[in-house]
């Protein structure tokens, strides 16, 4: 029978090189506390600012290296401005009920406050909701749930950028 021992050397040699081994990006954000600054729209719409303002923070909050600070404190900014709510044509589902897609785009930057640097220069986000027929405006589900979207990809915009 043969010794054991060189083929367990050999596996504490390799295992002991996996011990730094993190899953994710490997690099930390420049900043640590992010300002979400209010938001701004070029579309009209009953508190989309508003709502989009409240989902960004929750979403923020949801990314471990990154805290949401006062504009005075925190290391980073992030603006968002609306510029556009289109509403698509309408869908026919697999039930045969109908609906629209409502699609809002905006522009999403994020400035390191202490130094000035642009870390996420104006870059285009989009998110959609489908709505069906019969809730055809903002009222209801379809704001807040286009508010979220939004928010969810700006989150994941912010989160992967460094």
């Amino acid at each position: 029978m043969r010794n054991p021992r060189p083929i367990l050397l050999l596996l504490l040699l390799c295992a002991g090189g996996c011990v730094h081994y993190r899953l994710g990006t490997c690099s930390r954000p420049p900043i640590s506390t992010i300002f979400v600054a209010p938001v701004e729209s070029c579309v009209d719409g009953p508190n989309l600012r508003g709502t989009l303002w409240q989902q960004l923070r929750q979403e923020i909050q949801q990314i471990p290296d990154l805290r949401l600070a006062d504009c005075d404190s925190a290391d980073g900014e992030l603006t968002v401005r609306i510029i556009s709510v289109e509403r698509g044509s309408s869908l026919i589902g697999a039930d045969g009920g109908g609906g629209q897609r409502i699609t809002i785009k905006a522009l999403c930057a994020v400035r390191n406050r202490r130094t000035g640097a642009i870390l996420i220069g104006d870059r285009p986000v989009r998110a959609f909701v489908d709505v069906p027929s019969g809730q055809t405006t903002y009222d209801g589900q379809a704001l807040p749930a286009l508010a979220a979207a939004l928010a969810r990809e700006i989150r994941s915009l912010v989160a992967n950028s460094w």
